[in-house]
């Protein structure tokens, strides 16, 4: 067994495009705002000319009126990607678990097919030893030997193509798991 869906290399993938998508959705959504502007103000001022001059410092808040309709229609796009990318990533941890079923039926079947074929060899070897014997002796002719053999090699042929196709499905099932690349 493998580790779940969530934990699947093309799921935590697709999350962290999604997760960078929505981070910079929401950098775009504050920075579209009006900001705040602050400031510091010096000034030198004199009553007459005889007068010493007077300095005076203040701080300045100011922020503007409007947003920027730009920054706005960018940070709507960017919030549309970013939910575009969470859609992809549903679809990607569906996809996983798809195919992980897809993989195990198919490892399942691989087997029922690997018993068949071994059921198939051993009653095809129990034949053509019965054939030999039955040949010697004289009691079957040499056609009857000869299917024998060819019954026997075809077994044996589909149990080899069985055990490949476990080991196929074995490592489908793996990949599917998220065990191997």
């Amino acid at each position: 067994g493998g580790a779940p869906p969530e934990d699947h290399p093309e799921v935590r993938l697709a999350r962290a495009e999604a997760a960078r998508a929505e981070a910079e959705a929401a950098l775009a959504t504050a920075q579209a705002r009006p900001g705040w502007r602050v400031g510091v103000d010096l000034r030198t001022e004199r009553d007459d000319r005889a007068a010493d001059a007077r300095t005076s410092t203040g701080v300045r808040l100011s922020r503007a009126l409007g947003v920027d309709p730009g920054a706005s229609a960018q940070a709507a796009a960017l919030a549309g990607a970013a939910a575009g990318a969470a859609r992809r990533a549903a679809a990607a941890q569906l996809r996983v678990e798809a195919v992980r079923a897809e993989a195990e039926a198919g490892l399942t079947a691989a087997r029922t097919v690997l018993a068949a074929a071994q059921a198939r060899a051993a009653a095809s070897a129990s034949a053509l030893e019965l054939t030999e014997r039955g040949w010697r002796e004289g009691q079957l002719s040499f056609l009857e030997r000869l299917r024998a053999r060819a019954d026997d090699a075809q077994a044996r042929r589909a149990l080899a193509i069985a055990r490949i196709a476990v080991h196929a499905a074995v490592s489908a099932f793996n990949q599917s798991q998220g065990l191997v690349p």
